[in-house]
C-alpha cells in the first residue's frame, strides 16, 4: 500500500540502517562466555574483523560463516593492541604481562611474542608497521616510542618521549603532532639534537585528542570543548571546523579514522556516532549513527575495502553501510516562507534565497571554504549567470545586485524600484548567453507598478517595460521570471503562466499569450525551451497547495497531466535535461520521477512542508547512481546532502548522477 511504502521508505531514509552481531547470542552458539567488547579492528584486504569478548578473541569472515575465537593468554597482559599485519594474515594482540602475541590469520595460531617489559604498553600498526609506546616504570616520565617490522618483529627505531598529554604519529613514523598549552604543535621524530617544533595552531580549549589524517596530509584536533578542527601541516591556521562545543555538548572522542582520511567517526554519547565524510559539502552534518542502550566504552573502526563503519558496544558489534542512501543538512539558515534555490552550472555551488532573509551561497566542495550571505537585505529574486560567475539577487525593497561567486563587491543593478514599500524585485533571471538580466516587480495594489526591468550587462543599459495593461484582478504581475532560448520571457504567478515577448521598437508594448490559466501557477523550463512544467490551483486565496502538476510539450503545443506526485505540492523543477522531474508537497514528501510520470522515487526525511527544490545541471555521470541532496523541514538545519543508488532500474531517465535540493 502506499501507506506501507512510505513508512518503510522514510524509515530507511532516516540514516544507515545497521546489521548486528550479538556477542550474547554467539557465545551461546560457541560455548563461551559472553562479555563486554571494547577493541575492533578490520583487516587491510577487508576479510576480517577482530574484536574482544572480555579477553577472548573473536574473528569474523566477510562472508558471513561462523567466528573463530582464541581464548585468553594464560597471564593477564598489560600490553594492550588489536591490529592485523599488513598483508592481513597476521593479528597483533594482547599477551602474558608485558608481552604482545602473533597470531596467524585466520587460525589464531599463535606464531611469536614480544617482550615489551616496562609497566604498561600499547600497540598500533600504521603503513605495515607495528609501533609500541611503553612506561618503562613508575619514576621515570619518559616513555619509549619503538617500531618493529612484521611479520619478524625487530625493533627499528628506539626514542623516548615525554608526552604531557595526547600525541599522533603520522604513517611514515616521521612526526609527532602534540599540544603545548593550548598550542598545537609538530616535530620530526629523528632523535638527533632538541626538538625543533613548528606551530600549526591555536586550540580553542586543551587538547583531547589529536590524528593524523590522509596520511599525513592533515590533522584533525579535538580539545577538551568538544570543537574539532582539520588543520594543515604545511601551513599555520585551522582549514576547517567540523564540529563545536554547542553541537557537541560534551567532550567526545574521536573513534577512528579512514586510511585514506576521507571519513571520520566521533562518539557523541548516548551510544551514538557522528559519521563525517570530508568530501561532503564544508557546511554538510555528519550522519548520526544511533542505538538504543547504554554506551559502554564506544569503539569504531572503518572497513578498508568498503564503505563500513563497525561499532563495538557492550555485548555487540553494528556493521553501518555508509554507500546507502543517506541525508546531509547544510548549517546555516532559517526557513523562509518561500524559497529559491539553484545550483551553479558546474554544480559546484548552491544558492538560495529564503523569502524574507538575506541570500546564501553554499559551496559543495569542501577547498571552496564555507557558506556565505551575498546580500544585507532580504530577498525575493534569485538566479545563477549562465558562465557560474555571479549570482543575481532581487530584494524585497526593489533592489537587484550581481554578486561575484569568487567573491568581492556586488554590482548594483538600477531597478527603479528601489525604497518600494510592496513587494521588490521577483523573478530574477539570465538569458541563455549570459548578457541580459531581468527582473519582475509585483504589486497587489498598483497596476501601473507592475513591469520588467531588463539589463544589457555588457553595455550597461537597462530597459523598463509595464506589464498593466496585461494585468488585472485574476494576473497581478510575476513572482517567477525565466528567458527561453529564443529571447522571450516565461512568467509565473496570481493568474497562471504566461510567455511574453519583448518589443524590438523602443516605443513598443509587450505581448503575452497564456500558456496555462489558473488562479496561482508556478513553473520551471528545461534548458532547451521545449518543455515547460507548471503546476497550480484554482484556489483564489493562495491557501494551501497545488493540485495540479503539468508538463507541456511548447513546441508541439500539447499538454500532458503527472498524478504520480499527488496532489498537495508546493514547489517543481525540472533537471537540465528535461527528462526527470521534482516535486516537494506540503507533508514533507519529495518525489523524483521521469517525466513521462511513471512512479516516482521518494526522498523522505522531512517534518513539514518543502517549499524549494532544484536539479544539478550534471544530472548524467556513473550509471546506476544518483546523488542527491535536500534541505530538512527544521528551520534551523537547511540544506541537506542525500546519496542514492538508482536501484529501480525499471524507471526510465533515472540512470547517472543527480543532485536533488529540496528546502522547507
Amino acid at each position: 500500500t502506499p501507506e506501507a511504502r512510505r513508512f518503510a521508505v522514510e524509515t530507511l531514509w532516516r540514516g544507515p540502517v545497521a546489521r548486528i552481531l550479538s556477542f550474547d547470542r554467539i557465545a551461546k552458539q560457541m560455548g563461551i562466555p559472553a562479555f563486554f567488547s571494547v577493541p575492533i579492528a578490520f583487516s587491510p584486504d577487508g576479510r576480517w574483523l577482530a574484536t574482544k569478548s572480555g579477553d577472548r578473541i573473536l574473528l569474523f569472515p566477510r562472508d558471513g560463516g561462523p567466528p573463530r575465537s582464541h581464548p585468553p593468554a594464560p597471564v593477564k597482559g598489560n600490553a594492550g593492541a588489536l591490529a592485523f599485519g599488513p598483508q592481513s594474515d597476521l593479528l597483533v594482540a594482547s599477551g602474558s604481562g608485558p608481552s604482545l602475541r602473533f597470531l596467524s590469520v585466520p587460525d589464531l595460531r599463535e606464531v611469536r611474542s614480544l617482550d615489551l617489559g616496562g609497566i604498561g604498553s600499547f600497540g598500533w600498526v600504521a603503513d605495515g608497521t607495528l609501533w609500541t609506546y611503553t612506561r618503562t616504570s613508575a619514576s621515570d616520565s619518559r616513555s619509549l616510542l619503538r617500531s618493529w617490522s612484521l611479520p619478524e618483529g625487530l625493533p627499528r627505531t628506539v626514542t623516548r618521549l615525554d608526552m604531557k598529554s595526547y600525541f599522533a604519529l603520522d604513517a611514515l613514523g616521521g612526526r609527532l603532532a602534540y599540544a603545548r598549552g593550548r598550542t598545537l604543535v609538530l616535530r620530526p621524530l629523528d632523535g638527533s639534537g632538541p626538538p625543533r617544533e613548528r606551530i600549526v595552531g591555536q586550540l580553542q580549549d586543551d587538547l583531547f585528542q589529536v590524528w593524523f589524517i590522509s596520511r599525513g596530509d592533515s590533522l584533525v584536533s579535538l580539545d577538551k570543548a568538544g570543537e574539532i578542527r582539520l588543520w594543515s601541516p604545511t601551513r599555520v591556521g585551522t582549514t576547517r571546523v567540523l564540529e563545536t562545543k554547542s553541537a557537541l555538548g560534551t567532550v567526545s572522542p574521536v573513534l577512528a579514522v579512514e586510511d585514506e582520511g576521507q571519513r571520520l567517526a566521533v562518539g557523541v554519547g548516548n551510544a551514538s556516532v557522528h559519521s563525517w565524510d570530508l568530501r561532503d559539502p564544508p557546511d554538510a552534518e555528519p550522519a548520526t549513527l544511533s542505538r538504543p542502550g547504554t554506551e559502554w566504552d564506544l569503539q569504531a573502526a572503518f572497513d578498508p575495502s568498503g564503505p563500513w563503519l563497525a561499532t563495538n558496544n557492550a555485548l555487540s558489534v553494528a556493521l553501518w553501510p555508509l554507500s546507502n542512501p543517506s541525508a546531509r543538512p547544510l548549517r546555516g539558515q532559517q526557513g523562509g516562507i518561500g524559497s529559491r534555490l539553484h545550483f551553479s552550472p558546474d554544480s559546484r555551488w548552491l544558492a538560495s534565497c529564503p523569502t524574507g532573509q538575506e541570500a546564501r551561497l553554499w559551496p559543495l566542495d569542501p577547498s571552496d571554504g564555507g557558506m556565505r550571505t551575498l546580500a544585507g537585505t532580504p530577498c525575493l529574486g534569485l538566479a545563477i549567470h549562465p558562465a557560474g560567475t555571479h549570482v543575481l539577487v532581487g530584494a524585497d525593497r526593489g533592489g537587484a545586485a550581481l554578486y561575484p561567486i569568487a567573491g568581492g563587491p556586488p554590482r548594483v543593478l538600477v531597478t527603479g524600484w528601489e525604497g518600494a514599500v510592496s513587494w521588490g524585485a521577483n523573478g530574477t533571471t539570465f538569458d541563455a548567453s549570459g548578457r541580459r538580466a531581468a527582473a519582475a516587480r509585483f504589486d497587489t495594489q498598483d497596476p501601473k507598478l507592475r513591469g520588467l526591468r531588463v539589463w544589457d550587462l555588457k553595455t550597461g543599459e537597462a530597459r523598463t517595460f509595464s506589464l498593466a495593461h496585461l494585468t488585472d484582478a485574476s494576473w497581478t504581475g510575476l513572482f517567477d521570471l525565466l528567458f527561453a532560448p529564443d529571447g522571450s520571457l516565461f512568467g509565473g504567478g496570481p493568474g497562471g503562466v504566461r510567455r511574453l515577448v519583448l518589443p524590438v521598437d523602443a516605443n513598443g508594448t509587450v505581448s503575452s499569450e497564456p500558456i496555462y490559466p489558473m488562479a496561482h501557477a508556478n513553473f520551471d523550463l528545461s534548458r532547451d525551451g521545449r518543455t515547460l512544467l507548471a503546476w497550480g490551483t484554482r484556489n483564489q486565496q493562495l491557501i494551501g497547495s497545488f493540485e495540479e502538476l503539468l508538463v507541456f510539450d511548447l513546441a508541439a503545443r500539447t499538454s500532458r497531466r503527472i498524478t504520480t506526485h499527488g496532489r498537495r505540492l508546493l514547489t517543481a523543477a525540472l533537471d537540465a535535461t528535461g527528462r526527470i522531474i521534482v516535486t516537494g508537497d506540503v507533508d514533507g514528501v519529495v518525489r523524483v520521477g521521469p517525466v513521462t510520470g511513471e512512479e516516482p522515487h521518494l526522498l523522505l526525511g522531512h517534518a513539514g512542508q518543502v517549499r524549494a527544490v532544484a536539479a544539478s545541471p550534471d544530472g548524467r555521470g556513473a550509471a546506476g547512481e544518483a546523488r542527491r541532496a535536500h534541505q530538512p523541514a527544521r528551520g534551523s538545519r537547511p540544506v541537506v546532502r542525500h546519496r542514492l543508488e538508482a536501484r529501480h532500474r525499471s524507471v526510465p531517465g533515472l540512470e547517472g548522477r543527480a543532485d536533488v535540493v529540496t528546502q522547507r
